[in-house]
């Protein structure tokens, strides 16, 4: 050999095995199964989420003086007998009788303890 006829230095290159068959794909994870009782589950979750959320939003939204408010009214129709100290007294529960009709006097604008049947009071 003379020193021009240099031949390129060849390298064994090793063949890449081929795949075939099941394993031929790379290992892929499986995707995320839940069972009945998991979904049911992730749905209430989501919904008491949504709720705490909606009243959340409701509260901070609300254009109210910041005192409580009644969910509903109550009030009974006076009928024939009826006292005003009957009627405050089936409603006071362990609260003194007293005052609950002092209550009911200054939500309906009464001067004294005087009912008409067919009247509606607004109760406390």
């Amino acid at each position: 050999m003379r020193p021009g006829d240099e031949r390129p230095v060849r390298r064994a290159v090793r063949p890449r095995p081929v795949l075939s068959g099941p394993s031929a794909a790379p290992p892929v994870a499986p995707a995320l199964r839940l069972t009945r009782r998991a979904r049911r589950l992730g749905v209430v979750l989501g919904l008491a989420v949504g709720a705490a959320l909606g009243s959340w939003v409701a509260s901070a939204v609300a254009d109210d003086e910041g005192g409580l408010r009644l969910a509903g009214e109550s009030s009974v129709l006076v009928r024939q007998g009826d006292s005003l100290w009957a009627i405050a007294a089936s409603i006071a529960g362990e609260q003194d009788v007293r005052l609950v009709v002092d209550e009911i006097r200054e939500l309906n604008d009464l001067t004294d303890a005087s009912l008409v049947p067919g009247q509606v009071l607004l109760l406390p």
